[in-house]
């Protein structure tokens, strides 16, 4: 929802349900200024559990929360490409990859 992009995930119920359902354009003007103020706050908490970045001050974690730029990526597609340039630092949000070795099988 916050993001304009196609959905990664299917939810299914499993039993009767009862969902609450805000429009983009509703929750954008209903919250306004304060969604990115909740946005980066999320994300400082992801980053807080990223072992890498549980020794970086909260003033640090906070900008490179701020940095951080969501993309979607559809199943099977490649997000790094082996002898590739790489310019850019990759942390995997929900979802799962396989990292393949220079033989092309899985490690």
């Amino acid at each position: 929802l916050l993001q304009n992009e196609n959905r990664p995930l299917t939810v299914q119920t499993q039993t009767a349900c009862e969902v609450w359902q805000l429009s983009r354009t509703d929750l954008q003007l209903t919250l306004g200024d304060m969604l990115e103020d909740i946005l980066r706050r999320w994300r400082l908490d992801m980053l807080s559990l990223v072992d890498l970045f549980k020794a970086l001050e909260d003033n640090q974690r906070d900008a490179l929360a701020g940095e951080l730029e969501t993309r979607m990526f559809a199943d099977k597609e490649v997000i790094l490409q082996r002898g590739m340039y790489g310019d850019t630092f990759h942390l995997i949000q929900s979802g799962q990859v396989k990292v393949l070795g220079t033989d092309g099988e899985s490690s």
